[in-house]
């Protein structure tokens, strides 16, 4: 069965006020994000790995790498492109001794099945803008204490699993370390955007529709 898709955008506390996202009318939560993240992960373990995954249609009964990622932080309102290579550069660069949950690892993992799918240049991310020295074709979720959580390929165990990053077999050649958001610790609000209106779907967007409310609220 397919899962029906809730957009959701989050908005820093010191963005917008609960008063003002009252008066838009949608559904929103304030919530910590790494809270919301681990609350969602063991939906996820066990599921099945599918290579050129859709997230919005295939989540949560099938995940690749990239889609895995994509979805629990989706849950606190993160957008972030779908690719591999697109997220290898969307998210910030850090070392490994930087290293908390929630911090994504890329790595290269070589197998001729997947040759068409290793990529040196972004796609939907600043499109062919940039290109790796080394390609990056698999991404897991690091979660503290030496683990990663990522949705192993067929070669390995075709599922989303839990191990020891140093002992995966899918991060033998780690090729960079990454961060999505500064403060995993962080409070935000998640608003869920009706569906009928796809034109709020980015913060700067619903930022400017908060605002638009907020005054026609005030003028009445």
């Amino acid at each position: 069965m397919n899962n029906v898709w809730t957009y959701r955008v989050g908005l820093g506390s010191e963005e917008t006020s609960e008063r003002e996202l009252g008066t838009l009318g949608f559904k929103f939560k304030k919530v910590v994000i790494e809270e919301v993240i681990r609350e969602h992960i063991p939906e996820t373990l066990g599921k099945p790995y599918k290579l050129n995954t859709s997230m919005r249609i295939d989540a949560p009964n099938f995940f690749s790498c990239s889609s895995l990622i994509s979805y629990l932080y989706t849950f606190v309102g993160v957008w972030m492109p779908s690719l591999v290579v697109d997220k290898f550069f969307f998210s910030q660069e850090i070392s490994k001794n930087e290293l908390r949950f929630g911090d994504l690892v890329f790595s290269y993992n070589k197998n001729p099945t997947d040759r068409d799918y290793l990529r040196f240049k972004t796609v939907e991310y600043m499109p062919g803008k940039f290109a790796t020295e080394d390609p990056v074709n698999h991404v897991g979720m690091f979660l503290g204490d030496g683990n990663i959580i990522h949705a192993s390929g067929y070669w390995y165990r075709g599922a989303v699993l839990v191990e020891d990053l140093s002992l995966s077999p899918s991060f033998k050649k780690i090729v960079r370390y990454g961060r999505i958001v500064p403060d995993i610790k962080a409070a935000r609000y998640v608003v869920e955007i009706p569906s009928n209106r796809p034109d709020i779907r980015k913060s700067e967007d619903l930022l400017r529709e908060i605002k638009k409310s907020t005054n026609n609220a005030e003028k009445t």
